[in-house]
């Protein structure tokens, strides 16, 4: 029985590769120069990336700087648009008061050139307070 098992053993140790196409078996010094490769080219794949990512990064601030740029820009002109439009407001304000005033003015000017003459003008009709009596 122990001639049948060393035959065995035999027969297993030269062939192990039984595949149908041609390759030579791996040894062990070609199994670490491969994992060896690899991680070389895992290395250097991750590098590649790593400067992609900071390329693309760069590229993307510079973008959103010049955008920043052109928004103050922007933010600057309508400041200054808002500021002149308070400015007109203001102004238009003013000049609605001087109209009012030269209204009044006017009214005094046709109640004595039609000879009702100042009394109504400086004092105008005011209707009595109730509770006093006029006397």
């Amino acid at each position: 029985m122990d001639c049948f098992l060393d035959e065995i053993l035999k027969d297993t140790q030269h062939h192990a590769y039984t595949h149908t196409h041609s390759c030579k078996p791996p040894d062990e010094t070609t199994v670490s120069t491969q994992k060896g490769s690899t991680k070389k080219c895992s290395c250097k794949n991750q590098e590649a990336v790593r400067k992609y990512i900071e390329k693309k990064k760069k590229a993307k601030t510079s973008s959103l700087e010049v955008e920043v740029v052109q928004l103050r820009e922007i933010n600057q002109q309508l400041m200054k648009r808002l500021q002149s439009q308070a400015n007109l407001e203001a102004e238009n304000a003013q000049v609605l008061g001087l109209m009012r005033q030269l209204d009044v003015v006017v009214g005094i000017v046709e109640n004595v050139e039609d000879g009702s003459g100042w009394s109504k003008v400086c004092r105008p009709h005011r209707p009595p307070r109730p509770g006093r009596l006029r006397g």
